[in-house]
């Protein structure tokens, strides 16, 4: 099957389950698995993170009250980072 329909589909079930309460990660990987597609990897999967945070981001800097909300997102999402890399030099040390 074409990659790029593949990518469009999996873009849109990541877009309408981000904001269920329910795992947009686990759509990512079931949906491939019930089609019989190949997996597209964990950098896909972040890339489509990333997206949503920058959907998301972008739709509270559209409106100054939320403004604020936004930054803090982003501000969220650095730390978060700024986390994960300080815990991965660690594990990587021990």
């Amino acid at each position: 099957m074409n990659e790029t329909f593949q990518l469009i589909i999996l873009s849109l079930v990541q877009g309408i389950t981000e904001f269920l309460p329910i795992s947009s990660s686990a759509h990512l990987i079931i949906l491939p698995e019930i089609l019989s597609w190949d997996h597209q990897g964990i950098v896909f999967d972040v890339t489509m993170h990333f997206g949503s945070l920058m959907a998301i981001t972008y739709y509270y800097f559209q409106n100054k009250d939320k403004r604020h909300k936004g930054t803090l997102i982003l501000v969220k999402f650095l730390l978060a980072l700024l986390l994960f890399f300080s815990l991965d030099i660690f594990i990587m040390i021990i």
